[in-house]
């Protein structure tokens, strides 16, 4: 009998059987003391870079609360601009179902036309993105005199994630401007990237690919 250990179905039965046997050792006090089990997340908790955060939130906390209100206006705006264009992007494919496309490889997304990448590509962009956003959300905390309780690592099912955690009475009595920098840095922090990004590809690494006049 032959099994294919890469089809959907198999990869879903090896992730449940892992979780459960993630959930048992947790439950049985097994597991070692930094690790926890929540829901469908393994969590990894640390101290070590919570020093690194609140010196350089302290160091420059002029430049990071006046940034903060940045951040607040710059998520704001993509808010309205997300919602607007899951709207309208929901009123076309109702309107034009024709126009959903039907054929999508799993191995390669396309990220310009005429340039098709590997999946991999996407989960180091991933990987970079969830640091900055979490990061992001440690300074601002820290500059608006919310302590960081802990941070970490962390595994949604098979995805990879981070997460920094502040302390929740002190989050409780900070204004609520305080709270939204601290909210908003983490989206804010990953548009700046991507933008970043965007410029350097089509500046710099585009040309190399496009074919020669």
């Amino acid at each position: 009998m032959h099994i294919d250990f890469l089809s959907p179905w198999s990869i879903i039965a090896l992730v449940l059987i892992g979780w459960g046997v993630l959930i048992t050792l947790h439950k049985k006090g097994l597991l070692p003391q930094k690790f926890e089990v929540s829901g469908p997340m393994l969590l990894w908790r640390t101290d070590h870079g919570k020093d690194s955060i609140a010196y350089i939130a302290h160091r420059f906390r002029p430049f990071w609360k006046k940034a903060g209100i940045l951040c607040i206006i710059v998520s704001t705006m993509m808010m309205i601009f997300t919602a607007i264009y899951i709207i309208a992007t929901a009123i076309l494919l109702i309107k034009y179902p024709q126009i959903i496309p039907t054929d999508v490889g799993a191995r390669e997304t396309v990220l310009f036309p005429g340039l098709a990448l590997p999946i991999t590509y996407g989960l180091v962009a991933l990987i970079i993105a969830i640091i900055v956003h979490e990061f992001s959300h440690g300074i601002l905390s820290e500059a608006e005199d919310m302590k960081i309780k802990s941070l970490g690592l962390a595994v949604l099912a098979i995805l990879p994630a981070a997460f920094v955690e502040p302390d929740e009475e002190e989050v409780k009595k900070a204004t609520a401007k305080s709270r939204m920098k601290m909210f908003s840095a983490g989206p804010t922090a990953n548009i700046l990237v991507f933008v970043i990004s965007l410029l350097v590809f089509t500046y710099v690494l585009l040309p190399f690919f496009a074919p020669n006049a």
